[in-house]
Protein backbone atom coordinates (compact mmCIF):
# COMPACT_ATOMS: atom_id res chain seq x y z
CA UNK A 1 0.00 0.00 0.00
CA UNK A 2 1.54 3.39 -0.97
CA UNK A 3 0.19 5.25 2.30
CA UNK A 4 1.96 2.59 4.16
CA UNK A 5 5.18 3.26 1.91
CA UNK A 6 4.97 6.84 2.38
CA UNK A 7 4.35 6.84 6.15
CA UNK A 8 7.69 4.49 6.63
CA UNK A 9 10.03 6.80 4.26
CA UNK A 10 8.92 9.60 6.41
CA UNK A 11 9.37 7.85 9.88
CA UNK A 12 13.20 6.31 8.47
CA UNK A 13 14.15 9.47 6.03
CA UNK A 14 13.50 7.51 2.97
CA UNK A 15 13.74 8.89 -0.06
CA UNK A 16 11.39 7.69 -3.10
CA UNK A 17 10.76 7.29 -6.90
CA UNK A 18 7.41 6.20 -8.32
CA UNK A 19 5.14 7.51 -10.91
CA UNK A 20 2.95 10.80 -10.44
CA UNK A 21 0.83 12.78 -13.44
CA UNK A 22 2.70 9.92 -15.89
CA UNK A 23 6.24 11.31 -14.74
CA UNK A 24 8.61 9.84 -12.80
CA UNK A 25 9.14 11.73 -9.47
CA UNK A 26 12.17 10.94 -7.42
CA UNK A 27 11.33 12.77 -3.78
CA UNK A 28 11.77 12.77 0.55
CA UNK A 29 8.26 12.64 2.11
CA UNK A 30 8.26 15.29 4.97
CA UNK A 31 4.14 15.24 5.95
CA UNK A 32 1.35 13.06 5.25
CA UNK A 33 -2.29 13.99 6.21
CA UNK A 34 -5.41 15.23 4.27
CA UNK A 35 -5.84 18.38 2.21
CA UNK A 36 -8.78 21.01 2.05
CA UNK A 37 -10.85 18.31 -0.09
CA UNK A 38 -10.07 15.47 2.57
CA UNK A 39 -8.56 13.22 0.77
CA UNK A 40 -4.59 12.04 1.64
CA UNK A 41 -2.13 13.92 0.43
CA UNK A 42 1.67 14.38 1.02
CA UNK A 43 4.16 17.11 1.02
CA UNK A 44 7.43 16.39 -0.52
CA UNK A 45 10.72 17.80 -1.21
CA UNK A 46 11.30 16.41 -5.20
CA UNK A 47 14.49 16.61 -6.43
CA UNK A 48 14.94 14.75 -9.60
CA UNK A 49 12.68 13.56 -12.42
CA UNK A 50 9.89 14.98 -14.28
CA UNK A 51 7.24 17.46 -13.44
CA UNK A 52 4.37 19.56 -15.30
CA UNK A 53 5.57 22.66 -14.44
CA UNK A 54 8.99 22.42 -14.54
CA UNK A 55 11.53 21.44 -11.27
CA UNK A 56 14.35 23.90 -10.70
CA UNK A 57 17.78 22.81 -10.47
CA UNK A 58 18.36 21.62 -7.09
CA UNK A 59 14.54 20.34 -6.18
CA UNK A 60 11.53 21.92 -4.74
CA UNK A 61 8.54 21.85 -2.52
CA UNK A 62 5.26 19.55 -3.55
CA UNK A 63 2.33 18.15 -2.89
CA UNK A 64 0.83 14.88 -4.26
CA UNK A 65 -2.41 13.35 -3.89
CA UNK A 66 -2.00 10.09 -2.91
CA UNK A 67 -4.62 8.21 -5.12
CA UNK A 68 -1.70 10.00 -7.73
CA UNK A 69 0.70 7.95 -7.14
CA UNK A 70 1.55 4.51 -8.54
CA UNK A 71 5.26 2.63 -8.09
CA UNK A 72 6.44 4.03 -5.56
CA UNK A 73 9.00 2.20 -4.11
CA UNK A 74 12.44 3.13 -1.71
CA UNK A 75 15.49 4.01 -3.71
CA UNK A 76 19.34 4.20 -2.70
CA UNK A 77 19.06 7.79 -3.05
CA UNK A 78 20.42 9.86 0.69
CA UNK A 79 17.59 12.14 2.47
CA UNK A 80 17.43 15.29 0.64
CA UNK A 81 15.63 18.50 2.30
CA UNK A 82 15.99 22.29 2.60
CA UNK A 83 16.66 24.57 5.39
CA UNK A 84 12.95 26.48 4.72
CA UNK A 85 11.21 23.42 5.52
CA UNK A 86 8.14 24.15 7.40
CA UNK A 87 4.82 22.70 8.12
CA UNK A 88 3.15 26.48 8.86
CA UNK A 89 4.58 27.91 5.85
CA UNK A 90 3.39 25.17 3.69
CA UNK A 91 -0.62 25.27 2.03
CA UNK A 92 -0.78 21.66 0.83
CA UNK A 93 -2.00 20.18 4.25
CA UNK A 94 -5.10 20.99 5.63
CA UNK A 95 -4.88 17.80 8.57
CA UNK A 96 -1.09 16.60 9.38
CA UNK A 97 -0.91 13.23 10.65
CA UNK A 98 2.39 12.35 10.41
CA UNK A 99 5.20 14.93 9.61
CA UNK A 100 9.36 15.03 9.39
CA UNK A 101 10.11 17.20 12.89
CA UNK A 102 10.94 20.57 11.79
CA UNK A 103 14.18 22.56 13.60
CA UNK A 104 13.02 25.64 15.98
Amino acid sequence: MIEATLRNAIQKRLCLSGLYGGSIRHFAPHALGAGVDDAPHVFVFQYAGDSAGGLPRGGDWRCFRVDGLSAVRANSERWRTRSNYSLSRQSCLARVDLAVPTSS
